[in-house]
Protein backbone atom coordinates (compact mmCIF):
# COMPACT_ATOMS: atom_id res chain seq x y z
CA UNK A 1 0.00 0.00 0.00
CA UNK A 2 2.85 2.39 0.86
CA UNK A 3 4.53 1.63 -2.47
CA UNK A 4 1.31 2.30 -4.38
CA UNK A 5 0.67 5.55 -2.52
CA UNK A 6 4.24 6.62 -3.22
CA UNK A 7 3.72 6.01 -6.92
CA UNK A 8 0.49 8.01 -6.84
CA UNK A 9 2.11 10.90 -4.98
CA UNK A 10 4.91 10.84 -7.51
CA UNK A 11 2.32 11.14 -10.24
CA UNK A 12 0.74 14.11 -8.51
CA UNK A 13 4.11 15.76 -8.10
CA UNK A 14 4.96 15.13 -11.73
CA UNK A 15 1.67 16.57 -12.95
CA UNK A 16 1.65 19.58 -10.63
CA UNK A 17 5.27 20.76 -10.33
CA UNK A 18 5.83 23.36 -7.64
CA UNK A 19 5.81 26.86 -9.06
CA UNK A 20 5.00 25.66 -12.56
CA UNK A 21 3.16 28.11 -14.79
CA UNK A 22 1.46 26.78 -17.91
CA UNK A 23 1.73 28.74 -21.16
CA UNK A 24 -1.15 31.17 -21.69
CA UNK A 25 -4.05 29.35 -23.30
CA UNK A 26 -2.68 25.93 -22.33
CA UNK A 27 -3.60 25.81 -18.64
CA UNK A 28 -4.42 22.34 -17.37
CA UNK A 29 -8.15 21.64 -17.09
CA UNK A 30 -8.69 18.78 -14.65
CA UNK A 31 -11.35 16.17 -15.33
CA UNK A 32 -13.81 14.93 -12.70
CA UNK A 33 -11.91 11.68 -12.10
CA UNK A 34 -8.63 13.56 -11.70
CA UNK A 35 -10.18 16.01 -9.26
CA UNK A 36 -11.64 13.14 -7.22
CA UNK A 37 -8.22 11.49 -7.16
CA UNK A 38 -6.45 14.68 -6.06
CA UNK A 39 -9.05 15.26 -3.34
CA UNK A 40 -8.51 11.71 -2.06
CA UNK A 41 -4.74 12.13 -1.97
CA UNK A 42 -5.07 15.48 -0.22
CA UNK A 43 -7.37 14.02 2.43
CA UNK A 44 -5.26 10.94 2.96
CA UNK A 45 -1.82 12.53 3.06
CA UNK A 46 -2.13 16.30 3.24
CA UNK A 47 -0.09 16.48 0.01
CA UNK A 48 -1.06 17.74 -3.42
CA UNK A 49 -3.83 19.85 -1.87
CA UNK A 50 -5.27 22.79 -3.83
CA UNK A 51 -3.99 26.16 -2.79
CA UNK A 52 -6.17 27.79 -0.13
CA UNK A 53 -7.75 31.14 -0.85
CA UNK A 54 -8.24 33.82 1.76
CA UNK A 55 -11.80 33.99 3.07
CA UNK A 56 -12.76 37.61 3.73
CA UNK A 57 -15.71 38.37 6.01
CA UNK A 58 -17.33 41.56 4.79
CA UNK A 59 -18.16 44.27 7.35
CA UNK A 60 -21.70 43.97 8.65
CA UNK A 61 -24.37 45.95 6.82
CA UNK A 62 -26.52 48.29 8.86
CA UNK A 63 -30.09 47.08 8.47
CA UNK A 64 -33.19 49.23 8.74
CA UNK A 65 -33.69 49.20 12.48
CA UNK A 66 -37.48 49.19 12.44
CA UNK A 67 -37.91 46.41 9.90
CA UNK A 68 -35.14 44.29 11.45
CA UNK A 69 -36.75 44.53 14.89
CA UNK A 70 -40.18 43.77 13.44
CA UNK A 71 -39.00 40.67 11.57
CA UNK A 72 -36.96 39.46 14.54
CA UNK A 73 -40.05 39.59 16.77
CA UNK A 74 -42.26 37.60 14.39
CA UNK A 75 -41.22 33.97 15.10
CA UNK A 76 -41.27 34.49 18.87
CA UNK A 77 -44.70 36.14 18.74
CA UNK A 78 -46.15 33.49 16.43
CA UNK A 79 -44.79 30.64 18.56
CA UNK A 80 -46.21 32.02 21.81
CA UNK A 81 -49.53 33.51 20.65
CA UNK A 82 -50.57 31.09 17.90
CA UNK A 83 -48.92 27.79 18.85
CA UNK A 84 -49.17 27.83 22.62
CA UNK A 85 -45.46 27.74 23.46
CA UNK A 86 -44.84 29.23 26.91
CA UNK A 87 -42.70 32.37 26.80
CA UNK A 88 -40.52 31.14 29.68
CA UNK A 89 -39.81 27.85 27.92
CA UNK A 90 -38.96 29.58 24.65
CA UNK A 91 -36.66 32.09 26.37
CA UNK A 92 -34.90 29.26 28.19
CA UNK A 93 -34.36 27.45 24.87
CA UNK A 94 -32.97 30.66 23.35
CA UNK A 95 -30.50 31.04 26.22
CA UNK A 96 -29.41 27.41 25.81
CA UNK A 97 -28.86 27.89 22.08
CA UNK A 98 -26.93 31.12 22.69
CA UNK A 99 -24.51 29.38 25.02
CA UNK A 100 -23.68 26.85 22.32
CA UNK A 101 -23.63 29.10 19.27
CA UNK A 102 -22.42 32.56 20.30
CA UNK A 103 -18.69 31.67 20.44
CA UNK A 104 -18.83 30.43 16.84
CA UNK A 105 -20.73 33.46 15.53
CA UNK A 106 -18.55 35.95 17.46
CA UNK A 107 -15.38 34.23 16.24
CA UNK A 108 -16.51 34.70 12.66
CA UNK A 109 -17.34 38.42 13.10
CA UNK A 110 -17.66 40.46 16.28
CA UNK A 111 -21.02 42.13 16.98
CA UNK A 112 -23.26 43.39 19.77
CA UNK A 113 -26.07 40.82 20.10
CA UNK A 114 -28.48 43.52 21.25
CA UNK A 115 -28.04 45.63 18.09
CA UNK A 116 -30.46 44.07 15.60
CA UNK A 117 -29.56 46.68 12.99
CA UNK A 118 -26.20 44.90 12.73
CA UNK A 119 -26.42 42.26 10.00
CA UNK A 120 -24.54 39.64 12.01
CA UNK A 121 -26.47 40.31 15.21
CA UNK A 122 -29.74 39.87 13.29
CA UNK A 123 -28.41 36.64 11.81
CA UNK A 124 -27.45 35.38 15.27
CA UNK A 125 -30.79 36.37 16.79
CA UNK A 126 -32.56 34.51 14.00
CA UNK A 127 -30.70 31.25 14.50
CA UNK A 128 -31.38 31.41 18.24
CA UNK A 129 -35.14 31.95 17.98
CA UNK A 130 -35.72 29.51 15.14
CA UNK A 131 -33.55 26.84 16.76
CA UNK A 132 -35.46 27.28 20.01
CA UNK A 133 -38.80 26.88 18.23
CA UNK A 134 -37.52 23.73 16.50
CA UNK A 135 -36.51 22.30 19.86
CA UNK A 136 -40.01 22.72 21.28
CA UNK A 137 -42.62 22.67 18.52
CA UNK A 138 -43.87 19.23 17.37
CA UNK A 139 -42.73 18.38 13.82
CA UNK A 140 -46.36 18.12 12.69
CA UNK A 141 -46.80 21.85 13.33
CA UNK A 142 -43.64 23.17 11.64
CA UNK A 143 -45.21 23.77 8.23
CA UNK A 144 -48.09 25.71 9.76
CA UNK A 145 -45.61 27.70 11.85
CA UNK A 146 -43.63 28.65 8.74
CA UNK A 147 -46.79 29.81 6.96
CA UNK A 148 -47.85 31.88 9.97
CA UNK A 149 -44.41 33.52 10.16
CA UNK A 150 -44.58 34.27 6.44
CA UNK A 151 -47.93 36.03 6.82
CA UNK A 152 -46.64 38.22 9.67
CA UNK A 153 -43.36 38.94 7.88
CA UNK A 154 -45.30 39.94 4.76
CA UNK A 155 -47.28 42.42 6.82
CA UNK A 156 -44.04 43.91 8.19
CA UNK A 157 -42.52 44.37 4.72
CA UNK A 158 -45.75 45.97 3.48
CA UNK A 159 -45.63 48.39 6.41
CA UNK A 160 -42.06 49.20 5.37
CA UNK A 161 -43.34 50.42 1.99
CA UNK A 162 -43.87 47.45 -0.33
CA UNK A 163 -46.75 47.72 -2.81
CA UNK A 164 -48.12 44.20 -2.87
CA UNK A 165 -51.91 44.28 -3.32
CA UNK A 166 -54.00 41.16 -2.84
CA UNK A 167 -55.71 40.04 -6.05
CA UNK A 168 -57.15 36.80 -7.37
CA UNK A 169 -54.10 35.73 -9.32
CA UNK A 170 -55.60 32.33 -10.00
CA UNK A 171 -58.37 33.90 -12.10
CA UNK A 172 -56.78 37.18 -13.24
CA UNK A 173 -53.25 36.01 -14.00
CA UNK A 174 -49.83 36.79 -12.60
CA UNK A 175 -49.20 40.37 -13.73
CA UNK A 176 -50.10 41.97 -10.40
CA UNK A 177 -48.68 39.21 -8.15
CA UNK A 178 -45.34 39.29 -9.99
CA UNK A 179 -45.19 43.08 -9.70
CA UNK A 180 -45.96 42.69 -5.99
CA UNK A 181 -43.10 40.20 -5.57
CA UNK A 182 -40.74 42.63 -7.25
CA UNK A 183 -41.84 45.42 -4.91
CA UNK A 184 -41.28 43.20 -1.86
CA UNK A 185 -37.75 42.39 -3.04
CA UNK A 186 -37.01 46.06 -3.69
CA UNK A 187 -38.04 46.99 -0.14
CA UNK A 188 -35.97 44.16 1.34
CA UNK A 189 -32.98 45.50 -0.59
CA UNK A 190 -33.73 49.13 0.27
CA UNK A 191 -33.92 48.19 3.97
CA UNK A 192 -30.69 46.18 3.49
CA UNK A 193 -32.08 42.77 4.47
CA UNK A 194 -30.61 41.57 1.17
CA UNK A 195 -28.05 43.00 -1.21
CA UNK A 196 -28.39 42.95 -5.02
CA UNK A 197 -31.04 40.70 -6.56
CA UNK A 198 -32.37 39.54 -9.92
CA UNK A 199 -35.94 38.53 -10.70
CA UNK A 200 -36.78 36.71 -13.93
CA UNK A 201 -40.43 35.98 -14.72
CA UNK A 202 -39.93 35.60 -18.45
CA UNK A 203 -41.50 32.14 -18.39
CA UNK A 204 -44.94 33.60 -17.66
CA UNK A 205 -47.39 33.39 -20.56
CA UNK A 206 -51.02 34.32 -19.77
CA UNK A 207 -52.19 31.88 -22.46
CA UNK A 208 -50.76 28.99 -20.45
CA UNK A 209 -51.85 30.14 -17.00
CA UNK A 210 -54.22 27.26 -16.50
CA UNK A 211 -54.70 24.50 -13.96
CA UNK A 212 -53.72 21.77 -16.43
CA UNK A 213 -50.72 23.64 -17.92
CA UNK A 214 -47.10 23.23 -16.85
CA UNK A 215 -46.10 25.44 -13.91
CA UNK A 216 -44.77 28.93 -14.53
CA UNK A 217 -41.14 29.16 -13.42
CA UNK A 218 -39.77 32.29 -11.76
CA UNK A 219 -36.05 32.47 -11.10
CA UNK A 220 -34.37 34.83 -8.67
CA UNK A 221 -31.02 35.42 -7.07
CA UNK A 222 -30.25 37.53 -4.04
CA UNK A 223 -26.90 38.33 -2.50
CA UNK A 224 -25.91 38.26 1.14
CA UNK A 225 -29.27 37.84 2.91
CA UNK A 226 -29.12 38.98 6.52
CA UNK A 227 -29.83 35.43 7.73
CA UNK A 228 -27.28 33.68 5.51
CA UNK A 229 -25.31 31.92 8.28
CA UNK A 230 -28.45 30.95 10.17
CA UNK A 231 -29.93 29.36 7.03
CA UNK A 232 -26.66 27.61 6.20
CA UNK A 233 -26.31 26.18 9.69
CA UNK A 234 -29.89 25.04 10.12
CA UNK A 235 -30.12 23.72 6.57
CA UNK A 236 -26.86 21.85 7.04
CA UNK A 237 -28.32 20.21 10.13
CA UNK A 238 -31.32 19.03 8.15
CA UNK A 239 -33.79 21.38 9.84
CA UNK A 240 -37.26 21.35 8.31
CA UNK A 241 -37.50 25.12 8.45
CA UNK A 242 -35.00 27.97 8.26
CA UNK A 243 -35.21 31.75 8.73
CA UNK A 244 -35.30 32.54 5.00
CA UNK A 245 -37.43 35.68 5.06
CA UNK A 246 -37.29 36.12 1.29
CA UNK A 247 -38.92 32.72 0.79
CA UNK A 248 -41.37 33.31 3.64
CA UNK A 249 -42.53 36.70 2.37
CA UNK A 250 -42.80 35.84 -1.33
CA UNK A 251 -44.63 32.54 -0.85
CA UNK A 252 -47.00 34.08 1.72
CA UNK A 253 -47.88 36.85 -0.71
CA UNK A 254 -48.42 34.51 -3.66
CA UNK A 255 -50.58 32.17 -1.57
CA UNK A 256 -52.60 35.21 -0.48
CA UNK A 257 -53.16 35.95 -4.18
CA UNK A 258 -54.46 32.46 -4.89
CA UNK A 259 -51.19 31.23 -6.41
CA UNK A 260 -49.61 27.94 -5.35
CA UNK A 261 -45.85 28.47 -5.01
CA UNK A 262 -43.24 25.73 -4.73
CA UNK A 263 -40.01 27.41 -3.62
CA UNK A 264 -36.57 25.81 -3.79
CA UNK A 265 -33.13 27.35 -3.31
CA UNK A 266 -29.45 26.64 -2.89
CA UNK A 267 -26.36 28.60 -1.89
CA UNK A 268 -23.57 29.70 -4.20
CA UNK A 269 -20.03 30.92 -3.61
CA UNK A 270 -19.57 33.39 -6.48
CA UNK A 271 -15.78 33.18 -6.20
CA UNK A 272 -14.03 30.13 -7.59
CA UNK A 273 -11.99 28.46 -4.86
CA UNK A 274 -9.83 25.43 -5.75
CA UNK A 275 -9.91 24.22 -2.14
CA UNK A 276 -13.36 23.02 -1.09
CA UNK A 277 -12.60 23.84 2.55
CA UNK A 278 -12.70 27.53 1.61
CA UNK A 279 -16.38 27.38 0.54
CA UNK A 280 -17.95 30.71 1.48
CA UNK A 281 -21.42 31.14 -0.07
CA UNK A 282 -22.59 34.69 -0.63
CA UNK A 283 -25.59 34.26 -2.91
CA UNK A 284 -28.89 32.39 -2.99
CA UNK A 285 -30.27 30.98 -6.24
CA UNK A 286 -33.98 30.27 -6.00
CA UNK A 287 -36.79 29.06 -8.20
CA UNK A 288 -40.52 29.28 -7.69
CA UNK A 289 -42.88 27.02 -9.64
CA UNK A 290 -46.28 28.73 -9.75
CA UNK A 291 -49.71 27.32 -10.49
CA UNK A 292 -53.26 28.61 -10.11
CA UNK A 293 -54.54 27.59 -6.69
CA UNK A 294 -57.83 25.89 -7.37
CA UNK A 295 -60.26 25.55 -4.47
CA UNK A 296 -62.51 22.52 -4.97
Amino acid sequence: AKVLLGVLLGAVGARVPAGAVAPVGKEKVWGAAELDFLTYVCGATGKGCPEKTKVVIEPARTLDKRLAASLASVPFAVATTEFGIKEAALREAVVTAAGKLEPFYQRRARFDPADLSNQYAFDFDSVLTWSAVLAILPPSKLEAFQRAVGAKALQAVREAGAKAPTVDGSALGLDTPLAGCLSLLKVLKEKRLIDDFTFDAGDYDPAFWKEDSPPTSVELTFDSPATMQACLQMGGQGARLTPDYVAAVLTAYLEECGVSAEYSSYFVDKQYRPNLDDYQPTQVLAQMNLRPKIVR
